[in-house]
């Protein structure tokens, strides 16, 4: 593995390892040393990798929230798609995405507080932008004549509940548990559309 690989393997592993920790203990309960004990490192060698704990937080962050921005884009700007299956896949793929990145999500959540007010701006622009997408789709499916979905609502206000209901997996999901990610993002779609 070349240097370049290593490092950025390396890095890989403190963010998953670091996401975990700050949504266990909490952000200002981990300190660089816990991250670095777990990640078999010394504390000053994670200066080859983050500036700084601010820094991996932002990476965990970035994440996940990262990977969401890029399909929902794919998915926005599918001129074959209609806006409900448009909804369907945006949905399934919030689930998804929230299932894999559990930790991620509860830590964005969570600690958006802990950055500074400039990474803040970063973040809450990047989110933004996340949730543009579904305000969209939402949109679409309002314009469309041959659906009474969303109709007369606040496109806001079902953005919320959409990424809400979406979000709480993180409270109760579980890789090993009796439902998978695709059942819950399949129910979830046919409980908004009774489809």
């Amino acid at each position: 593995m070349t240097d370049p690989e290593h490092r950025k393997v390396k890095a890989e592993e403190i963010i998953q390892v670091a996401s975990h920790l700050f949504s266990t203990r909490g952000y200002d309960a981990t300190s660089l040393k816990d991250i670095a004990d777990e990640v078999g490192l010394h504390k000053t060698s994670l200066f080859h990798y983050f500036k700084n704990k601010e820094e991996i937080l932002m990476g965990i962050m970035d994440q996940s929230l990262n990977e969401h921005l890029t399909i929902l884009d794919e998915i926005v700007n599918d001129p074959r798609l209609t806006g409900m299956e448009k909804l369907k896949y945006a949905l399934e793929k919030q689930v998804l995405v929230t299932c894999k990145y559990k930790d991620h999500i509860n830590v964005y959540l969570s600690e958006i507080r802990s950055l500074s007010s400039e990474n803040q701006k970063k973040y809450k622009s990047k989110r933004k932008d996340y949730e543009g997408y579904f305000d969209k789709i939402i949109r679409e499916i309002q314009a469309d004549e041959g659906t009474d979905l969303f109709k007369g609502l606040n496109p806001r206000l079902v953005r919320f509940g959409l990424l809400g209901m979406c979000n709480w997996v993180i409270k109760w999901y579980s890789d090993t548990g009796p439902m998978k990610a695709q059942d819950i993002a399949d129910d979830f779609y046919r409980m908004v559309t009774k489809k």
